[in-house]
Protein backbone atom coordinates (compact mmCIF):
# COMPACT_ATOMS: atom_id res chain seq x y z
CA UNK A 1 0.00 0.00 0.00
CA UNK A 2 2.79 2.42 0.94
CA UNK A 3 4.68 1.74 -2.31
CA UNK A 4 1.48 2.28 -4.28
CA UNK A 5 0.77 5.63 -2.57
CA UNK A 6 4.36 6.84 -3.06
CA UNK A 7 4.31 5.87 -6.74
CA UNK A 8 0.98 7.60 -7.32
CA UNK A 9 2.20 10.69 -5.46
CA UNK A 10 5.26 10.93 -7.72
CA UNK A 11 3.03 10.66 -10.80
CA UNK A 12 0.71 13.30 -9.32
CA UNK A 13 3.60 15.77 -8.93
CA UNK A 14 4.49 15.40 -12.62
CA UNK A 15 0.86 15.79 -13.66
CA UNK A 16 0.45 18.88 -11.48
CA UNK A 17 3.48 20.44 -13.17
CA UNK A 18 1.98 19.78 -16.61
CA UNK A 19 -1.39 21.15 -15.51
CA UNK A 20 0.24 24.31 -14.17
CA UNK A 21 2.03 24.92 -17.48
CA UNK A 22 -1.10 24.39 -19.58
CA UNK A 23 -3.22 26.47 -17.19
CA UNK A 24 -0.79 29.36 -17.24
CA UNK A 25 -0.62 29.57 -21.01
CA UNK A 26 -4.41 29.34 -21.35
CA UNK A 27 -4.86 32.07 -18.73
CA UNK A 28 -2.28 34.29 -20.42
CA UNK A 29 -3.82 33.90 -23.87
CA UNK A 30 -7.35 34.83 -22.81
CA UNK A 31 -8.63 38.23 -24.02
CA UNK A 32 -8.15 41.14 -21.65
CA UNK A 33 -5.37 42.71 -19.64
CA UNK A 34 -4.10 41.61 -16.21
CA UNK A 35 -4.30 45.26 -15.14
CA UNK A 36 -7.51 46.67 -16.68
CA UNK A 37 -7.75 49.41 -14.02
CA UNK A 38 -4.39 50.75 -15.22
CA UNK A 39 -5.28 50.72 -18.90
CA UNK A 40 -8.58 52.54 -18.35
CA UNK A 41 -7.30 55.23 -15.99
CA UNK A 42 -5.62 58.10 -17.87
CA UNK A 43 -4.29 59.59 -14.61
CA UNK A 44 -1.89 56.69 -14.06
CA UNK A 45 1.52 57.56 -15.45
CA UNK A 46 3.52 55.38 -17.79
CA UNK A 47 6.20 54.97 -15.11
CA UNK A 48 3.62 53.61 -12.65
CA UNK A 49 2.41 51.11 -15.23
CA UNK A 50 5.96 49.93 -15.85
CA UNK A 51 6.61 49.52 -12.12
CA UNK A 52 3.42 47.48 -11.81
CA UNK A 53 4.39 45.24 -14.72
CA UNK A 54 7.84 44.69 -13.25
CA UNK A 55 6.46 43.85 -9.81
CA UNK A 56 4.20 41.12 -11.22
CA UNK A 57 6.71 40.00 -13.90
CA UNK A 58 4.43 41.10 -16.76
CA UNK A 59 7.43 42.75 -18.42
CA UNK A 60 9.02 39.31 -18.98
CA UNK A 61 8.38 36.77 -21.76
CA UNK A 62 5.52 34.38 -21.13
CA UNK A 63 7.66 31.37 -20.18
CA UNK A 64 9.71 33.47 -17.73
CA UNK A 65 6.52 34.80 -16.17
CA UNK A 66 5.47 31.22 -15.44
CA UNK A 67 8.70 30.25 -13.69
CA UNK A 68 8.82 33.51 -11.72
CA UNK A 69 5.20 33.16 -10.58
CA UNK A 70 5.67 29.50 -9.62
CA UNK A 71 8.81 30.44 -7.71
CA UNK A 72 6.87 33.10 -5.81
CA UNK A 73 4.09 30.60 -5.11
CA UNK A 74 6.35 27.95 -3.58
CA UNK A 75 8.13 30.60 -1.52
CA UNK A 76 4.80 31.96 -0.29
CA UNK A 77 5.46 35.34 -1.90
CA UNK A 78 2.86 35.22 -4.67
CA UNK A 79 0.41 38.11 -4.31
CA UNK A 80 -2.84 39.03 -6.03
CA UNK A 81 -2.49 41.64 -8.75
CA UNK A 82 -5.81 43.14 -7.61
CA UNK A 83 -5.14 44.02 -3.97
CA UNK A 84 -1.53 42.77 -3.52
CA UNK A 85 -2.57 40.40 -0.74
CA UNK A 86 -0.79 37.00 -0.55
CA UNK A 87 -2.63 34.48 -2.74
CA UNK A 88 -2.26 31.65 -0.22
CA UNK A 89 -3.76 33.88 2.48
CA UNK A 90 -6.76 34.77 0.31
CA UNK A 91 -7.39 31.11 -0.56
CA UNK A 92 -6.77 29.99 3.03
CA UNK A 93 -9.48 32.37 4.24
CA UNK A 94 -12.00 30.82 1.85
CA UNK A 95 -11.10 27.12 2.12
CA UNK A 96 -12.88 26.42 5.46
CA UNK A 97 -16.18 27.72 4.07
CA UNK A 98 -15.86 25.63 0.89
CA UNK A 99 -14.81 22.52 2.84
CA UNK A 100 -17.85 22.90 5.10
CA UNK A 101 -20.12 23.33 2.08
CA UNK A 102 -18.69 20.28 0.31
CA UNK A 103 -18.80 18.18 3.50
CA UNK A 104 -22.51 18.88 3.92
CA UNK A 105 -23.07 18.17 0.23
CA UNK A 106 -21.21 14.83 0.49
CA UNK A 107 -23.27 13.80 3.53
CA UNK A 108 -26.43 14.54 1.56
CA UNK A 109 -25.09 12.71 -1.50
CA UNK A 110 -24.24 9.47 0.29
CA UNK A 111 -27.05 9.71 2.82
CA UNK A 112 -29.66 9.90 0.05
CA UNK A 113 -27.83 8.39 -2.95
CA UNK A 114 -27.17 4.98 -1.39
CA UNK A 115 -30.76 4.38 -0.13
CA UNK A 116 -32.18 5.66 -3.43
CA UNK A 117 -29.90 3.32 -5.42
CA UNK A 118 -30.90 0.33 -3.28
CA UNK A 119 -34.58 1.26 -3.57
CA UNK A 120 -34.32 1.59 -7.36
CA UNK A 121 -32.64 -1.81 -7.69
CA UNK A 122 -35.05 -3.54 -5.33
CA UNK A 123 -38.08 -2.19 -7.20
CA UNK A 124 -36.57 -2.46 -10.69
CA UNK A 125 -39.05 -3.02 -13.52
CA UNK A 126 -41.91 -1.98 -11.23
CA UNK A 127 -43.51 1.42 -10.97
CA UNK A 128 -41.68 2.62 -7.79
CA UNK A 129 -38.32 1.82 -9.41
CA UNK A 130 -39.39 3.43 -12.68
CA UNK A 131 -40.47 6.58 -10.83
CA UNK A 132 -37.13 6.74 -9.01
CA UNK A 133 -35.30 6.38 -12.33
CA UNK A 134 -37.32 9.18 -13.94
CA UNK A 135 -36.66 11.48 -10.97
CA UNK A 136 -32.94 10.64 -11.09
CA UNK A 137 -32.65 11.51 -14.78
CA UNK A 138 -34.61 14.70 -14.15
CA UNK A 139 -32.24 15.69 -11.33
CA UNK A 140 -29.20 15.03 -13.53
CA UNK A 141 -30.67 17.23 -16.27
CA UNK A 142 -31.45 20.25 -14.09
CA UNK A 143 -28.83 23.05 -14.37
CA UNK A 144 -27.51 24.07 -10.97
CA UNK A 145 -27.87 27.80 -11.69
CA UNK A 146 -31.56 27.32 -12.58
CA UNK A 147 -32.26 25.28 -9.44
CA UNK A 148 -30.38 27.88 -7.37
CA UNK A 149 -32.49 30.74 -8.69
CA UNK A 150 -35.74 28.82 -8.19
CA UNK A 151 -34.76 27.91 -4.63
CA UNK A 152 -33.81 31.51 -3.85
CA UNK A 153 -37.11 32.83 -5.22
CA UNK A 154 -39.16 30.24 -3.34
CA UNK A 155 -37.42 30.59 0.01
CA UNK A 156 -37.27 34.39 -0.02
CA UNK A 157 -40.80 34.94 -1.34
CA UNK A 158 -42.72 32.27 0.53
CA UNK A 159 -40.59 31.34 3.54
CA UNK A 160 -39.02 34.80 3.95
CA UNK A 161 -35.66 33.74 5.30
CA UNK A 162 -32.18 35.11 4.46
CA UNK A 163 -29.99 33.09 2.11
CA UNK A 164 -26.97 35.08 0.96
CA UNK A 165 -23.58 34.71 2.57
CA UNK A 166 -22.60 32.48 5.47
CA UNK A 167 -24.24 34.45 8.29
CA UNK A 168 -27.28 36.65 8.64
CA UNK A 169 -26.47 40.29 9.37
CA UNK A 170 -26.44 40.91 13.12
CA UNK A 171 -26.49 37.24 14.13
CA UNK A 172 -22.98 37.50 15.58
CA UNK A 173 -24.53 39.15 18.64
CA UNK A 174 -27.06 36.33 19.10
CA UNK A 175 -26.73 33.26 21.32
CA UNK A 176 -24.29 30.50 20.22
CA UNK A 177 -27.15 28.13 19.38
CA UNK A 178 -28.87 30.75 17.22
CA UNK A 179 -25.59 31.54 15.43
CA UNK A 180 -24.93 27.83 14.82
CA UNK A 181 -28.43 27.23 13.44
CA UNK A 182 -28.07 30.30 11.21
CA UNK A 183 -24.78 28.99 9.78
CA UNK A 184 -26.30 25.54 9.27
CA UNK A 185 -29.19 27.04 7.33
CA UNK A 186 -26.89 29.09 5.10
CA UNK A 187 -24.94 25.89 4.41
CA UNK A 188 -28.01 23.78 3.69
CA UNK A 189 -29.44 25.69 0.73
CA UNK A 190 -26.31 25.78 -1.53
CA UNK A 191 -25.22 22.29 -0.41
CA UNK A 192 -28.63 20.89 -1.38
CA UNK A 193 -28.34 22.41 -4.86
CA UNK A 194 -24.85 20.94 -5.29
CA UNK A 195 -25.98 17.51 -4.04
CA UNK A 196 -29.04 17.08 -6.29
CA UNK A 197 -27.16 15.96 -9.37
CA UNK A 198 -24.60 13.96 -7.36
CA UNK A 199 -27.36 12.05 -5.55
CA UNK A 200 -28.93 11.07 -8.88
CA UNK A 201 -25.60 10.01 -10.43
CA UNK A 202 -24.48 7.94 -7.45
CA UNK A 203 -27.88 6.24 -7.16
CA UNK A 204 -27.71 5.26 -10.84
CA UNK A 205 -24.21 3.83 -10.38
CA UNK A 206 -25.34 1.77 -7.41
CA UNK A 207 -28.57 0.62 -9.05
CA UNK A 208 -26.80 -0.69 -12.16
CA UNK A 209 -24.15 -2.45 -10.09
CA UNK A 210 -26.71 -4.01 -7.74
CA UNK A 211 -28.81 -5.36 -10.61
CA UNK A 212 -25.69 -6.96 -12.07
CA UNK A 213 -24.74 -8.52 -8.73
CA UNK A 214 -28.26 -9.83 -8.11
CA UNK A 215 -28.04 -11.89 -11.32
CA UNK A 216 -24.84 -13.70 -10.24
CA UNK A 217 -24.68 -17.38 -9.29
CA UNK A 218 -23.70 -16.76 -5.66
CA UNK A 219 -26.90 -14.74 -5.19
CA UNK A 220 -29.00 -17.65 -6.50
CA UNK A 221 -27.11 -19.92 -4.10
CA UNK A 222 -27.85 -17.60 -1.18
CA UNK A 223 -31.53 -17.57 -2.08
CA UNK A 224 -31.55 -21.37 -2.42
CA UNK A 225 -30.23 -21.62 1.15
CA UNK A 226 -33.37 -19.87 2.32
CA UNK A 227 -31.92 -16.46 3.13
CA UNK A 228 -34.39 -13.60 3.10
CA UNK A 229 -34.30 -11.04 0.30
CA UNK A 230 -33.07 -8.40 2.75
CA UNK A 231 -30.12 -10.58 3.82
CA UNK A 232 -29.29 -11.39 0.20
CA UNK A 233 -29.37 -7.72 -0.74
CA UNK A 234 -27.49 -6.19 2.17
CA UNK A 235 -25.08 -8.97 3.22
CA UNK A 236 -24.10 -10.34 -0.18
CA UNK A 237 -25.00 -8.14 -3.13
CA UNK A 238 -24.39 -4.67 -1.71
CA UNK A 239 -20.69 -4.98 -0.85
CA UNK A 240 -19.84 -6.49 -4.23
CA UNK A 241 -21.77 -3.67 -5.89
CA UNK A 242 -19.76 -0.84 -4.36
CA UNK A 243 -16.84 -0.84 -6.81
CA UNK A 244 -18.59 1.11 -9.59
CA UNK A 245 -20.08 3.31 -6.87
CA UNK A 246 -16.57 4.04 -5.62
CA UNK A 247 -15.61 5.10 -9.15
CA UNK A 248 -18.10 7.92 -8.87
CA UNK A 249 -16.50 9.08 -5.62
CA UNK A 250 -13.22 9.72 -7.43
CA UNK A 251 -14.92 12.24 -9.72
CA UNK A 252 -17.24 13.68 -7.10
CA UNK A 253 -14.71 15.85 -5.23
CA UNK A 254 -13.55 17.92 -8.24
CA UNK A 255 -17.10 18.00 -9.60
CA UNK A 256 -18.35 19.55 -6.36
CA UNK A 257 -15.56 22.12 -6.46
CA UNK A 258 -16.43 23.01 -10.05
CA UNK A 259 -20.11 23.23 -9.24
CA UNK A 260 -19.43 25.44 -6.25
CA UNK A 261 -18.23 28.23 -8.57
CA UNK A 262 -21.79 28.76 -9.85
CA UNK A 263 -23.61 27.98 -6.62
CA UNK A 264 -21.35 30.11 -4.42
CA UNK A 265 -21.67 33.05 -6.81
CA UNK A 266 -25.48 32.90 -6.81
CA UNK A 267 -25.81 32.46 -3.05
CA UNK A 268 -23.05 34.97 -2.28
CA UNK A 269 -21.22 32.24 -0.38
CA UNK A 270 -17.66 33.23 0.68
CA UNK A 271 -15.82 30.17 -0.66
CA UNK A 272 -13.03 29.54 -3.15
CA UNK A 273 -15.57 28.98 -5.93
CA UNK A 274 -16.72 32.57 -5.65
CA UNK A 275 -13.09 33.68 -5.30
CA UNK A 276 -12.32 31.96 -8.62
CA UNK A 277 -15.25 33.69 -10.34
CA UNK A 278 -14.08 37.07 -9.03
CA UNK A 279 -10.52 36.31 -10.17
CA UNK A 280 -11.75 35.60 -13.71
CA UNK A 281 -13.72 38.85 -13.82
CA UNK A 282 -10.80 40.85 -12.43
CA UNK A 283 -8.06 39.12 -14.51
CA UNK A 284 -6.30 38.12 -11.30
CA UNK A 285 -3.80 35.74 -12.89
CA UNK A 286 -1.91 34.62 -9.74
CA UNK A 287 -5.15 33.61 -7.99
CA UNK A 288 -6.41 31.79 -11.10
CA UNK A 289 -3.16 29.85 -11.49
CA UNK A 290 -3.19 28.78 -7.85
CA UNK A 291 -6.86 27.76 -7.92
CA UNK A 292 -6.27 25.67 -11.04
CA UNK A 293 -3.52 23.81 -9.17
CA UNK A 294 -5.90 23.25 -6.24
CA UNK A 295 -8.55 21.84 -8.61
CA UNK A 296 -6.03 19.54 -10.29
CA UNK A 297 -4.79 18.33 -6.89
CA UNK A 298 -8.38 17.48 -5.93
CA UNK A 299 -8.85 15.45 -9.12
CA UNK A 300 -5.68 13.45 -8.43
CA UNK A 301 -6.58 13.02 -4.75
CA UNK A 302 -10.05 11.81 -5.73
CA UNK A 303 -8.61 9.20 -8.09
CA UNK A 304 -6.14 8.01 -5.44
CA UNK A 305 -8.95 7.77 -2.89
CA UNK A 306 -11.04 5.72 -5.32
CA UNK A 307 -8.16 3.28 -5.92
CA UNK A 308 -7.63 2.80 -2.19
CA UNK A 309 -11.35 2.29 -1.58
CA UNK A 310 -11.35 -0.41 -4.29
CA UNK A 311 -9.11 -2.50 -2.07
CA UNK A 312 -11.28 -1.79 0.97
CA UNK A 313 -14.59 -2.86 -0.58
CA UNK A 314 -13.13 -5.73 -2.62
CA UNK A 315 -10.26 -7.72 -1.01
CA UNK A 316 -9.54 -9.34 -4.39
CA UNK A 317 -8.02 -6.06 -5.55
CA UNK A 318 -4.34 -5.70 -4.75
CA UNK A 319 -2.97 -2.18 -5.20
CA UNK A 320 0.62 -3.35 -5.52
Amino acid sequence: MLVFILRRTAIAVVLLALVSVISWFIISLTPGSPMPWSDLNPKISKETRELYKKKFHFDQPLYKQYFLLMGDLFQGKLVSNKDERPVLTKIGERIPATLALNAVSLVMTFGLGIPLGIFSARWARRWPGTLATVLAFLAISLPSFWVSYLLCIFLVKYVQIPLLGLHTFGVAHATPITAWLDTAWHLFAPAFVMAIGAIAVESRYLRASLLESLSEDYIRTARAKGLSETEVLYKHALRNSLRPFVTGIGFLLPALLGGSVIVESIFGYPGIGRLGYQAVMERDYPVLLTLNLVGAALVLAGNLLADILYAVVDPRVRLE
